[in-house]
């Protein structure tokens, strides 16, 4: 595991000396990502830095960057393959001989012999730049769900790259200007979406995508990997889909417990993680140590059904509580993150990560088990409300009429705003309905809140960015499914906790994203996946006799965040600061009006604001820690 960071010069202009220091200076930037080591590398045109989470060949021999002796091909590479023995075996029939015992060579090697076909044949979560010398050209790629990022942008005829956006700063003068449609589309998703940053001159390489640079400079962007479409014609019982979710799953925990240091796992008392604990503690041989966090605030407190789980599989648990108190932390998300991020679970998942930490390097977590098994709420209701396009204008119009009232009956609940707001959209096309429900702030409420920095970042609106995911003919609740996988789970999910656990030290792996799993999952008929109005049915089948039906049947909960009270406690005086000051006012990214009567309404009561407040408090303040004043090369204490 390594956070890397290089560029690659169009015309060597500066010495390699230069070169090598620049690139140690950018290297350096990324050293929380582990403390193992740090290198750089120049030849004059590729510089290349990184820092080491020694998991697998903990030996000098796994360092980096790393040089194919017989091709002078160069690797730097982040992220874990975990077939990567299979694919020695294969390489060593082939005539390759290792110097090492780990996964990086395989990487190198493995280009020697397949070129850029490589990419397909790992079974893993990674990003890695390498250089052809013989061909002259640079390979940057993405793993295929989106759990390693890779950061690149040109800037005088240089191309930086890094895993974090932090890194390409520590080049001499680049610029550091906010982009007003990035930040227009954080309001709508909690995060900004790739290819785009928050910055006008720097881009994310999307999941399963490559990037190629010739030796003129030449870019090119292709897609590599796409999710597969429902079968829906395949003859498949229920009851053999769940004995081969059970095998497949079993299968792909099983290779992600590689590694030469222990690992145990992130466990919540859901669904999800709980499966996967299930699974470890037969595999693993001995007693798995798992970790959860809770909070003082009952309602939000998952202690318990962690503790229950823990006690029933035999692991060695650990647990700790988030109270609301200290707030120290919240300057260093916003240095962690880079960007504007407003999904307030960021809050625990960091903790737990720097909690887990201390005891291990390596966890296995429960993320994206909702969105391959259409956990979500949303997908029902997206499947439900498919009906309604069949159904009169008459009722259509009630529904609207329902919605309205729902609003004035909800000020204080999402959940039922958000119903509200489905309702309000029966009549409308699958995608309206669609972002009805997961978004963050409407068009309309944008137009209300933004000031005149950000009113040009409205056009094109948010929604157009996942209109392609709804123009397949599928079902509405597929198309909800293939828009979340490809947005929703990268930009928000796996980029919480990439950026928590790498922030720690800690590699944190998601059985749910083996690629071999997910396509056998996503090819699956879609009835399949639901019996009546119960969701996530498959995943629930497997997992009973592992797990007592109190954990199965349980209803979902969530990483939720007692904002609402914390807004209204330790956090107000700076929900007001970072809302109300002068320095926000004259920012004129939001209407001071807009911001001052969402503050006062939630103090008072009058409505449920947290959520929105949380996504003002961390733009403004990723406005004062990135673009005000030179970004700081250590985080803040």
């Amino acid at each position: 595991m390594c956070g890397i960071v290089g560029f690659w010069a169009r015309q060597a202009l500066d010495s390699a000396d230069a070169m090598t220091r620049r690139v140690r200076a950018m290297a350096a930037m990324i050293a929380h990502r582990g403390p193992d080591d740090l290198r750089g590398w120049s030849d004059g045109r590729l510089g290349l830095g990184y820092t080491r989470l020694a998991i697998i060949d903990l030996s000098n021999h796994g360092q980096q960057p790393m040089v194919d002796p017989e091709t002078g091909n160069i690797l730097v590479f982040n992220g874990e393959i975990y077939n990567y023995q299979q694919l020695r075996e294969e390489l060593s029939a082939l005539g390759a001989r290792f110097q090492s015992h780990g996964d990086t060579e395989t990487l190198l090697l493995g280009y020697r012999y397949w070129g850029d076909q490589v990419i397909e044949r790992l079974r893993g979560m990674f990003c890695f730049a390498l250089w052809d010398k013989q061909q002259d050209r640079l390979l940057i790629a993405r793993d295929r769900a989106g759990q390693k990022p890779l950061f690149y942008g040109w800037h005088q005829g240089n191309l930086l790259f890094g895993s974090e956006i932090k890194t390409l700063f520590a080049w001499p003068e680049l610029p550091r200007e906010a982009n007003p449609q990035a930040l227009s589309h954080y309001f709508s998703y909690q995060a900004v979406p790739a290819p785009l940053t928050a910055y006008k001159n720097i881009l994310a390489l999307p999941p399963a995508h490559k990037l190629v640079i010739d030796s003129a400079g030449n870019s090119q962007l292709t897609r590599y990997w796409s999710l597969p479409l429902p079968n829906e014609e395949q003859n498949l019982a229920r009851d053999e889909a769940v004995e081969e979710l059970r095998y497949r799953l079993r299968d792909a925990v099983r290779s992600q417990l590689v590694a030469d240091v222990p690992v145990g796992a992130f466990l919540s008392g859901g669904l999800d993680s709980s499966s996967i604990v299930a699974q470890m503690q037969q595999l693993a041989g001995g007693r798995v140590e798992t970790f959860t966090l809770g909070f003082e605030e009952a309602e939000q407190d998952e202690r318990g059904a962690a503790r229950q789980v823990a006690k029933l599989l035999g692991t060695t648990h650990h647990e700790a509580v988030l109270r609301p108190g200290d707030v120290t932390w919240i300057d260093q998300l916003a240095w962690y993150h880079d960007q504007p991020f407003a999904d307030p679970s960021a809050i625990p998942t960091f903790l737990l990560s720097r909690f887990t930490a201390q005891r291990l390097k390596v966890v296995l977590s429960g993320d994206a088990g909702d969105e391959l098994f259409m956990g979500y709420p949303r997908y029902l209701a997206c499947r439900m409300t498919g009906l309604t396009d069949r159904l009169p204008g008459a009722l259509l119009r009630a529904g609207a009429l329902s919605e309205k009232l729902l609003r004035l009956q909800a000020s204080g609940n999402l959940t039922l705003r958000r119903a509200g707001r489905f309702l309000a959209d029966l009549g409308s096309d699958p995608l309206s309905r669609y972002v009805a429900w997961v978004g963050f702030m409407t068009e309309a409420e944008k137009q209300q809140a933004f000031g005149p920095a950000l009113r040009d970042g409205l056009t094109p609106p948010a929604p157009d960015l996942l209109a392609g995911w709804f123009g397949e003919g599928l079902p509405a609740e597929v198309a909800a499914a293939r828009a979340d996988f490809h947005h929703y789970l990268p930009d928000v999910i796996l980029t919480k906790v990439d950026i928590a656990s790498m922030a720690n030290g800690l590699e944190a792996r998601a059985p749910f994203l083996d690629h071999e799993l997910v396509e056998w999952i996503a090819a699956l008929p879609t009835h399949l996946k639901f019996k009546g109005r119960t969701a996530k049915v498959l995943l629930k089948e497997a997992a009973r006799g592992l797990l007592p039906d109190s954990i199965i049947d349980r209803r979902k909960q969530g990483f939720n965040v007692p904002l609402a009270q914390w807004f209204k406690g330790p956090l107000e005086d700076l929900a007001r600061e970072m809302l109300l000051s002068q320095r926000s006012r004259e920012r004129g990214l939001i209407d001071p009006r807009y911001a001052e009567q969402l503050l006062n309404a939630h103090l008072t009561g009058s409505r449920r604001n947290e959520n929105r407040i949380w996504a003002l408090v961390m733009q403004e303040l990723w406005f004062r820690t990135w673009i005000d004043q030179a970004p700081s090369a250590h985080p803040p204490r």
